[in-house]
Formats: structure tokens, C-alpha cells, sequence
């Protein structure tokens, strides 16, 4: 492997994320989530199953986006 990212440890080929170019994906996941919690709170006639599930992929969604920018900052 010749980029300088990937390195081969073991007999397995490893690479690191370049952290500037993904950087906007933990951003992405959290504003998806973000929005998703908003429609549930703004958007009328919703089933209390619908609500909680669209709470559920909110709440998911920002948990790993929060996970993401953590792992990408160390």
C-alpha cells in the first residue's frame, strides 16, 4: 500500500480516515437527527408509533454522529 494513510500491521492492510475529508459526516448525521426529532414535535396527525419511531432514528442518529466526530477527533 502506498498511501500514506494505510500501513500494513501483521499481514493486514490498515488505514486511517482522513478526518478533513469525511468531517462534515458526523455533522451530516447529527443535523438528520436533529430534524427528524423536530418533525416529531412540529408535524400534526403522526400515530404514537410513527412519533416513536422517528424519535428513535433522531436519537440514534445523533448518538452517532456524536460518536463519529469523538473517534475522528482522537
Amino acid at each position: 500500500m502506498t498511501d500514506s494513510l494505510c500501513h500494513v500491521e501483521h499481514g493486514v492492510g490498515l488505514c486511517r480516515i482522513d478526518t478533513h475529508a469525511y468531517a462534515w459526516f458526523p455533522w451530516t448525521m447529527m443535523g438528520i437527527g436533529l430534524v427528524a426529532l423536530v418533525l416529531v414535535l412540529v408535524v400534526p396527525n403522526r400515530t404514537p408509533g410513527q412519533r416513536l419511531s422517528l424519535s428513535v432514528v433522531g436519537a440514534a442518529s445523533i448518538i452517532f454522529g456524536l460518536y463519529t466526530h469523538s473517534v475522528m477527533l482522537t
